[in-house]
């Protein structure tokens, strides 16, 4: 805070971590999931905890080599375009193994952000490329 009202004590500054958003994280980042993963109708949950290691590894296998190394991690976020609709159960499939379209529509709609009744999204996303 000092910094940051009064920047001209001091001769330089180092940071060892930024100030994080904790306004945005805790309004958009944390409410959001489990406002649109709220079935209207039951009340009930759509996505279940049970399923995340599967989107994970969904995720994972479509986006860790957009960088040219499998290493395990999503380096570019912003360039990974992992459509959520391919883990679509097709006949024939275990629950287990894949989503139905509601558990699809919240993935979809976590990934995207929040947005307002209109579509607008509620918060700035920054690219990098």
């Amino acid at each position: 805070m000092e910094a940051q009202r009064f920047p001209d004590d001091f001769d330089g500054i180092a940071a060892g971590a930024p100030v994080n958003g904790l306004i945005v994280q805790n309004t958009f980042h944390h409410a959001w999931p489990a406002v649109i993963n709220v079935d209207p109708e039951t009340g009930m949950y759509i996505l279940l905890a049970s399923k995340l290691p599967l989107i994970h590894a969904a995720v994972l296998q479509a986006c860790v080599s957009i960088d040219g190394v499998a290493d395990g991690v999503i380096d570019n976020p912003q360039v990974c375009h992992f459509n959520p609709q391919s883990m679509l159960c097709a006949k024939g499939l275990t629950a287990s193994t894949c989503l139905s379209q509601a558990e699809v529509n919240v993935v979809r709609q976590i990934h995207d952000g929040a947005t307002d009744s209109n579509g607008v999204h509620l918060e700035q996303v920054v690219s990098r490329e």
